[in-house]
């Protein structure tokens, strides 16, 4: 085989996934990958990003499909390389977003004898890639079988691509034997191989299955409906596209008469207004707190997308409550809690769709609503914020996690990406921040749920998302992918990157383990785990603007310079961290005791 036939077959594979769709290319540098990343850097469709770290990389990729909704492709060198992409590949497998992992291999003759760089690849991610595909190396044919080998390629590129998306979304792994020179010849010119089409046949069209609902799903759901008193919605984490099921959500919602409890990451609960249906944004305070909604369940909960995220729907949902619960989402098996009624895995929206027309065609009968039950509703939804706002403002409260969250909230650019750490913040904001005031998307990592690598998911969202993007973190989260820094200093827009500094990992406070005060040295050491940085030379040294912000003026002074220039800016918030459990604890009895009047009623 010669090189300039190896340069041939990456090419023309390369220009296989264009026409498949893929337009991001992150690449990290090696030499066994260079025929693939030479033909992709030639390609006029990709757009090629040089990321070091693999680990980084494949989180940056991820950010990107996060707000593109196709796949981003990871190219590597061989050896240990690929290996990096494991945490990536795991969530991206979890999240059920699409991916295509491209590994650079050596040839079988080097394998097993002892070559540098070499590592078994096949199969590298096990379960969790949606499929592998051994290609092989480059074939020794001669000039006229270009064509018929550039079809075969071009077609196989678009079985990955839509193996990515169906019929379960995620990552899929590909391996290409790369054999020495692995540059072209002197006198081969990459960009006119790239530029010459790759197939003499009609070109190949591919749709996945479309997840109609089952029309006795459908029929199921809607009867559900038609005899619930006391009809709720729970929404969990959902993709941002999702933003555009808002107007089907009321529709289903005025027909149903359903109360909506949206986390912040179903999309459904940022949407810069109060209706159009009746909100329970304080649901997670109640459920925690034991209050109202325990005493007075549902008696149907229509899950949308998957498992909420809140400590108190999962302490509750866990407790099996007697109520219907229909659980319905794209893809996958969304109850952890193993007492559904009924599951379908159908898009959200043709299924919303299609039991609205079932309930206009057919009319709701059956018993009318709770109206009652609704209006505890609504007042319970009062009685939690008035709670809430009064343990904030109340005197002598030192500015802490809740004011910074709000504080952001408050100042976020209309329209801009919100993206979400997780341990606390997640879930903070569904806590302190009632919805419907702010108008924003929001960008999560709900599929293995870790902290790892979103200041490099935020940074590959930012290069796509055609705005601003706000990361909330804790300090923790910012020493797990320091590196990120680096990729979000360039960002066309502004990034603002900011740190609840509160000196370590204050969720595990609100765990059991922390109360036991015969746990509480090794507790303090190796769960909370303060670390000693600066994050202004993190700052400084990556490339990013600093500013520091101990109280809400300063939080928003800051904000609104990093949100008035492009590029990143790391905002430090240090903050009590010892009154974090404190305050929890406080927030639940004070909700506790605001709606004891209203339970007994």
């Amino acid at each position: 085989m010669s090189a300039s036939a190896q340069s041939t077959w990456a090419a023309r594979l390369i220009d296989g996934f264009a026409r498949a769709g893929v337009r991001e290319v992150i690449i990290s540098p090696g030499s066994r990958s260079a025929p693939l990343v030479l033909a992709a850097a030639a390609h006029a469709a990709l757009r090629c990003k040089t990321i070091v770290d693999e680990r980084a990389a494949g989180f940056y990729a991820l950010g990107q499909v996060r707000v593109s909704g196709r796949p981003s492709m990871l190219l590597c060198t061989s050896g240990t390389a690929g290996a990096h992409y494991f945490p990536d590949v795991i969530e991206a497998s979890n999240a059920q977003h699409p991916l295509v992992v491209l590994t650079a291999d050596r040839p079988p003759e080097l394998h097993h004898r002892g070559a540098a760089q070499t590592i078994e690849q096949s199969r590298l991610y096990g379960a969790h890639a949606r499929a592998f595909f051994e290609l092989g190396a480059a074939p020794a044919v001669d000039e006229d079988a270009w064509s018929s080998v550039g079809d075969v390629l071009a077609r196989t590129a678009a079985l990955i691509v839509q193996r990515t998306r169906d019929p379960l979304p995620g990552p899929v792994h590909v391996n290409a034997w790369m054999r020495k020179p692995l540059e072209p010849p002197e006198e081969t010119a990459v960009q006119a191989i790239a530029e010459t089409p790759a197939t003499t046949g009609r070109p190949l069209r591919a749709w996945g299955a479309l997840r109609e609902p089952d029309p006795s799903a459908v029929e199921a759901l809607s009867d559900a409906i038609r005899q619930a008193r006391r009809p709720m919605i729970v929404a969990g984490p959902a993709p941002l596209a999702a933003r555009g099921r808002r107007g089907l959500l009321a529709r289903v919602c005025r027909l149903g008469g359903f109360v909506v409890a949206a986390e912040a990451v179903s999309q459904l609960r940022l949407t810069g207004q109060r209706g159009p249906w009746l909100r329970l944004d304080g649901a997670d305070w109640l459920l925690q707190a034991g209050v109202f909604l325990p005493q007075q369940p549902p008696d149907l909960l229509m899950q949308i997308g998957s498992a909420p995220v809140g400590r108190g729907w999962q302490q509750w949902l866990a407790s099996k409550p007697p109520l219907e619960r229909f659980v319905v989402a794209p893809c996958g098996w969304h109850d952890p809690f193993h007492h559904a009624r009924a599951i379908s895995e159908a898009d959200v929206d043709a299924t919303l769709g299609r039991v609205a027309e079932r309930l206009e065609h057919d009319g709701i009968s059956g018993e009318s609503l709770d109206e009652t039950w609704r209006e505890r509703c609504a007042r319970a939804e009062q009685l939690v914020w008035e709670a809430v706002d009064t343990a904030l403002d109340a005197p002598g409260e030192p500015f802490g996690e809740p004011h910074a969250v709000r504080t952001v909230l408050e100042q976020l650019p209309a329209g801009s990406l919100l993206a979400l750490g997780n341990s606390l913040p997640v879930r903070e904001v569904d806590l302190f921040a009632r919805g419907g005031l702010v108008h924003a998307g929001v960008v999560h990592q709900r599929g293995a749920s870790g902290i790892d690598g979103l200041i490099s998911a935020a940074a590959g969202a930012a290069s796509l998302a055609g705005t601003s993007v706000t990361l909330l973190i804790g300090d923790l989260t910012l020493l797990h992918d320091a590196s990120g820094l680096a990729l979000s200093a360039g960002s066309e827009h502004s990034l603002v990157v900011v740190v609840l500094d509160n000196g370590g990992g204050r969720m595990f406070e609100l765990l059991p383990i922390g109360a036991r005060d015969d746990l509480s040295a090794p507790f303090r050491e190796h769960f909370i785990a303060r670390q000693a940085f600066d994050p202004a030379a993190l700052a400084e040294a990556f490339g990013c603007r600093y500013a520091r912000a101990a109280g809400a003026d300063s939080l928003r002074a800051a904000l609104a310079r990093a949100y008035a220039a492009p590029g990143a800016t790391l905002v430090h918030v240090p903050l009590p961290g010892e009154r974090t459990a404190v305050l929890h604890q406080h927030l639940r009895r004070s909700v506790g005791q605001a709606l004891a009047a209203l339970e007994r009623a």
